[in-house]
């Protein structure tokens, strides 16, 4: 089955959290969902001007929902926010690790 992508518009911060997850792939234990990348390289700037238009499917975006999450933790929860706001999709770590 062929899994469906949705459109999501990520603000330029965002996309910053999501370059640098998916540039930091390898040294991470969560890895980025397959395809991730290219989305990331196909995505469009927004009519709106300052937006990136995305086309991701549910495992995309949950990877970019723990890209935000790991934002939260650095610089800001503002990204974070607005994906689990606007689409529904947020990271929530089951447990804390040492």
């Amino acid at each position: 089955m062929v899994e469906t992508a949705r459109e999501v518009e990520l603000r330029p911060t965002a996309m910053e959290a999501v370059r640098l997850y998916l540039s930091l792939a390898d040294d991470l234990r969560r890895h980025p969902a397959p395809g991730l990348a290219d989305a990331v390289q196909a995505g469009q700037r927004a009519d709106s001007g300052s937006g990136w238009l995305l086309h991701l499917t549910r495992p995309q975006m949950d990877s970019v929902a723990y890209a935000l999450w790991l934002e939260t933790r650095a610089r800001s929860a503002g990204p974070a926010n607005r994906l689990a706001q606007t689409y529904r999709s947020k990271y929530e770590p089951t447990s804390r690790s040492s």
